[in-house]
């Protein structure tokens, strides 16, 4: 999708981010486009909530309601899994959520 009101973040430090796409290890991962990243490891809906708690520790308390978490999915992957990600996001409380994409021309009518 392509979007028409694109913002900046402003601080990265407080920002986390999962990819979802396909994987460039087909072999090891499989063709799928809903494979999901967290950091350096390919993971499953489930994982999240660990890997939220673990990016909250890591900053002050004061700072936590300031995080957000991105989401950077190829145009291939289904809204399922983008939906899962958001439910599991929702069990955390992790609710500032960034959808990334290129920025475009509005929707022609």
């Amino acid at each position: 999708p392509s979007a028409t009101e694109v913002k900046k973040l402003e601080q990265k430090s407080l920002v986390t981010t999962i990819y979802v796409g396909k994987a460039k290890e087909t072999g090891k991962y499989g063709t799928s486009y809903n494979r999901i990243q967290l950091n350096d490891k390919i993971g499953s809906p489930d994982d999240i909530p660990a890997f939220i708690a673990n990016a909250q520790s890591k900053v002050s308390e004061a700072e936590v309601p300031f995080m957000t978490t991105s989401i950077k999915a190829d145009k291939e992957s289904s809204v399922g899994t983008l939906a899962d990600i958001r439910m599991k996001l929702r069990d955390v409380n992790s609710l500032k959520l960034s959808l990334s994409t290129h920025k475009g021309d509005a929707i022609k009518k």
